[in-house]
């Protein structure tokens, strides 16, 4: 556990740290904004339920005077143990959906949970969880060290996850009409830009039914909740879309992919995974058009590889999401499609008018310079 000391602000914080983005960003507000913390750092594979991690951050908690626990991500042991302590507890949520289970943690007394997508937020709220909204920061100073200047530009460059499922394996329990029904909802959403409706399709009397099936045909062995099920249709058209305009732009143009699943992308140039600090912003300020293709389960928020990709003085082009037309100016600092006929075109004529492609890549660094730092996200999650 390492101690930083400043002038005290918010009494003392402590810093729980796994293997998250944004840590950097987050130490350097703290240091910035002069708040008093120490950093615990302990990766944990149940974040529902883990009897030494708790045991050890109860002690910890009992050592010193911690005023707040910080973390990026929930994680509800931390919001139990808090609420054991009466010490406040903070989470910043990158991820959507939360891969947890305890979603009712989140109303603890000395809880609060900022998410970066409205979207999600608002459907929490009407489910009876407390939550609320803030977008993602980034710190350009953190990637700049570790940009160089490349020779030859990649011209079209996808950093992220291809999202290889198990959808085919479970689609095998069940009955044919049932496999051409959950087939045509992920045609119609991955052709859907802009709204999301697969979660308002999983109703309590589907899950049940698609239950009963999966009982009959697999002994018994196999059983979803709505969170997983919502999960694997979502990731299972994240990977259609991701694969579908890949192999369209690499058809025609040098396509890097940066992933570690790229089986069946021949025609592209697969890198395997490169590291978030030292590797990522490189490859986004040496590229000449940086995609986003988001996971399908983002309602409307900003995902992190937007604003990263603006930070590292790149030029993004993302799928539409309702927050970016709220918070950028496509067109101006950032570029959206709004079907796979516009990807293609989009990219078309930013590889040929370097100019105003090279405009925009610096419109959004100078935007995300300004409206999306640390140091505001951290005053309005700390209450400074």
């Amino acid at each position: 556990m390492i101690e930083q000391r400043g002038r005290r602000m918010h009494g003392k914080v402590l810093f729980w740290q796994w293997n998250s983005f944004m840590a950097k960003g987050v130490e350097q507000a703290f240091h910035k904004l002069n708040i008093w913390y120490s950093t615990y750092y302990r990766c944990v594979q149940n974040w529902d339920d883990d009897g030494d991690f708790a045991q050890e951050l109860e002690e910890k908690l009992q050592k010193d005077v911690y005023t707040t626990v910080f973390s990026i991500n929930f994680c509800p042991i931390i919001a139990e143990v808090c609420e054991n302590n009466h010490i406040h507890y903070v989470a910043w949520v990158y991820d959507s959906p939360m891969n947890i289970r305890k979603l009712k943690t989140m109303n603890l007394s000395y809880t609060s949970v900022w998410i970066f997508d409205r979207g999600i937020v608002d459907e929490y709220n009407r489910w009876g969880y407390r939550c609320q909204h803030l977008p993602l920061a980034v710190s350009p100073d953190i990637f700049k060290k570790n940009i160089g200047t490349w020779k030859n530009m990649n011209d079209i460059s996808f950093v992220g996850k291809i999202y290889r499922t198990d959808y085919a394996k479970y689609l095998s329990f069940l009955p044919e009409y049932r496999r051409g029904y959950l087939n045509g909802l992920l045609a119609a959403q991955g052709k859907l830009y802009g709204a999301y409706f697969l979660g308002d399709i999983l109703t309590e009397d589907f899950l049940i039914d698609i239950n009963l099936e999966f009982a009959k045909t697999s002994n018994g062995q196999l059983q979803m909740e709505k969170e997983q099920l919502e999960f694997l249709l979502a990731s299972e058209v994240t990977s259609r879309e991701r694969k579908t305009i890949l192999k369209l732009l690499a058809a025609h143009h040098q396509l890097d992919v940066y992933s570690e699943e790229t089986q069946g992308l021949e025609k592209t140039r697969g890198h395997g995974y490169i590291d978030y600090y030292t590797q990522m912003p490189e490859v986004f300020a040496n590229s000449k058009v940086n995609l986003n293709i988001s996971l399908k389960a983002i309602r409307t928020g900003i995902p992190l590889r937007v604003i990263d990709v603006m930070g590292c003085g790149g030029f993004v082009l993302s799928n539409y999401q309702e927050e970016i037309l709220e918070y950028m100016h496509p067109g101006v600092d950032c570029e959206v499609y709004e079907s796979l006929e516009d990807a293609y075109y989009k990219v078309e004529f930013y590889l040929k008018n370097e100019k105003i492609r090279e405009k925009i890549a610096r419109n959004g660094l100078e935007l995300v310079r300004r409206d999306f730092t640390f140091e505001d996200r951290v005053k309005v999650l700390l209450e400074l």
